[in-house]
């Protein structure tokens, strides 16, 4: 059975763009859930403060979803976080390019972030 390389192409880009995109997710989901419990919540508590069910809060704990943008100052108030720390951390994990763009590109893994993402976009 003759092996064969993958292609890289249409497949390799979304399969490149989905795994940066998750990996985003999964920040800000492990983000949800480090202060859901420092405020001592469960899963159904801060789902019903946010007008959502259970397992909107679970997929977006494991990143599978993220939170809606109304939902942000929510969280902030909840976690009893400042809105502007809460809303440049999300920016970060969830528009890196913009975020770059008005904090700058100190950070050494958004550099490395934003260089993958523009190899992918090459590779159309």
């Amino acid at each position: 059975m003759a092996v064969t390389k993958p292609m890289m192409g249409v497949s390799a880009k979304s399969d490149l763009a989905q795994d940066i995109a998750y990996d985003y997710r999964r920040k800000v989901g492990r983000w949800v859930r480090e202060h859901r419990l420092r405020v001592g919540m469960t899963q159904n508590q801060l789902a019903h403060l946010l007008g959502v069910g259970f397992s909107s809060v679970s997929a977006t704990e494991l990143g599978r979803s993220m939170p809606s943008g109304e939902q942000y100052s929510v969280l902030a108030d909840t976690f009893g976080l400042p809105r502007a720390e809460v809303g440049k951390f999300l920016l970060r994990h969830t528009n890196p390019w913009l975020y770059a763009m008005i904090y700058g590109e100190r950070e050494a893994s958004l550099k490395t972030d934003l260089a993958a993402i523009s190899r992918s976009n090459l590779k159309e």
